[in-house]
């Protein structure tokens, strides 16, 4: 009798531990998933960028039109996170993950299609959309799995799309030193890539919905205003260089490396958050000025 009691405890014990297995090994996976969605999406964003002044030109523009063309991707991203920041409450974050994933590769598709500069108006609104969408749910879907490691989840978003913003003009670079190509490989690759992805996480587990306010406006706790416009400071600044950088290294004849330093530029910031955090708060924003001026000027 003891012994039959004693294996019915052993078994229950052994399907506990394989149902914990289970999930542990379902959630790792679907933190991956999400964080290649993550990676692709914002790959994708950077992805046309040292074609931008080539489609310019072929039309009969210059680089103040592909200016414009690289700014247009905030039409995009600004009204999707305004408007719909609590989609993913009211719809599913699979939902909007897949959604995100389907912009991305249909901005991808188009330039494809027709590679031009007035095409590059409406990809750039697409994959404004489409990182949007992706920020703020995919980081709320990995946070939903690991609810105790914050920290975590807060390093694997930061490596993640800076490694994505960083690497697509990168790769697209490479791909032109292979093959001078109004669409080089780089493309199909990431729409390929990006079409495998939906596939992946269409086998994403759902999360729970729930009925709150689909348009969520900005909150900016007390004190926090002066560091929030120093942060957007820093971005526009950054967005100026990102314009402006292909153009400037085309004058220099070096048309092939405004991939790599726009790589240089974003992971630079990745490998110096450790030593910002270690630091005062306002100390941090008072020398990441300085230094943003100092290198704008130079």
């Amino acid at each position: 009798m003891w012994r039959s009691a004693l294996c019915s405890c052993c078994e229950s014990d052994r399907n506990k531990s394989d149902q914990l297995i289970y999930q542990i090994s379902i959630m790792n996976r679907s933190v991956l998933i999400v964080a290649t969605a993550l990676f692709l999406v914002t790959h994708a964003a950077n992805l046309q960028v040292p074609l931008y002044n080539t489609y310019a030109q072929l039309a009969g523009y210059g680089s103040g039109l592909s200016a414009i063309a690289f700014a247009t991707y905030v039409a995009g991203l600004l009204p999707t996170l305004i408007l719909l920041g609590g989609i993913s409450d009211r719809i599913g974050r699979k939902t909007v993950i897949l959604a995100s994933l389907l912009s991305a590769s249909l901005a991808t598709f188009l330039m494809i299609a027709h590679p031009t500069i007035y095409m590059l108006f409406v990809t750039r609104v697409l994959q404004g959309f489409a990182v949007g969408l992706i920020t703020g749910t995919g980081t709320a879907y990995i946070c939903a799995l690991m609810p105790q490691n914050s920290a975590q989840v807060a390093a694997y978003v930061s490596l993640t799309t800076a490694l994505g913003f960083s690497s697509g003009a990168l790769f697209t670079n490479t791909a032109l030193l292979f093959q001078k190509s109004l669409v080089p490989f780089s493309y199909w690759t990431i729409f390929i890539l990006s079409l495998g992805c939906i596939g992946l996480a269409i086998r994403l587990p759902e999360q729970p919905v729930s009925p709150g306010k689909l348009i969520r406006l900005p909150i900016f706790p007390a004190g926090t205003i002066p560091a929030g416009l120093a942060i957007a400071l820093a971005w526009s600044l950054a967005g100026i260089v990102g314009v402006i950088l292909p153009t400037q290294l085309v004058q220099y004849n070096l048309p092939n490396w405004s991939g790599p330093m726009l790589f240089i530029f974003v992971i630079t910031g990745v490998l110096f958050q450790p030593l910002a955090r270690r630091l005062d708060a306002q100390r941090s924003l008072q020398l990441g000025a300085v230094i943003l001026v100092l290198g704008y000027i130079g």
